[in-house]
């Protein structure tokens, strides 16, 4: 099965949202074929990792990746999700965060009918808006200055290969 999205989570010490976590997972799963889990385990000193482990082996119809490195912050945790992605497309959420299955299907269809390299969606709404623009990179650098979320955006993977975006590590810990 070839991937369509890669979604990385980076976790540090998110045992107790594991759980409900996973049970997302197995829902994006249900709703979008080809879609990839990759969680990076940030030197959790809870039990974050073995309930991670523990369902993705329950659950080996899951495209699923438990990395586990030491403490390095989010932004390491990401870059080392980014390296291991698969998909076309990548998304990222932390471990707390929720994304409506058919949202997120909805989001993914409209990458491939727009052909965008980016989309931004709403992350207050439950539905994308009804009306679609697509414009060019440079014109949507210029109108919407980039969140600072960035779980509220769609990448087309080869975009962020090819300009070899990176986070920058040590800025920012979770």
């Amino acid at each position: 099965m070839s991937i369509t999205v890669s979604l990385i989570v980076p976790v540090y010490n998110g045992g107790k949202f594991a759980a409900g976590l996973c049970r997302h997972f197995a829902g994006l799963h249900k709703a979008i074929e080809g879609i990839e889990f990759i969680v990076v385990n940030d030197g959790s000193t809870d039990d974050t990792s073995a309930q991670f482990r523990q369902f993705f082996n329950e659950h080996p119809e899951l495209q699923a990746q438990l990395i586990d490195t030491p403490n390095g912050g989010v932004s390491r945790a990401r870059n080392i999700g980014l390296s291991k992605v698969r998909g076309e497309y990548v998304m990222f959420m932390d471990h707390d965060d929720n994304v409506d299955p058919p949202l997120m299907t909805d989001l993914v269809e409209k990458m491939k009918r727009s052909d965008a390299d980016i989309l931004q969606f709403n992350v207050d709404a439950r539905y994308p808006a009804n009306e679609d623009e697509v414009i060019g990179l440079a014109d949507y650098m210029d109108r919407y200055p980039f969140w600072s979320c960035v779980w509220a955006y769609i990448y087309k993977r080869n975009l962020l290969e090819k300009a070899g975006l990176k986070f920058i590590e040590g800025r920012i810990r979770i």
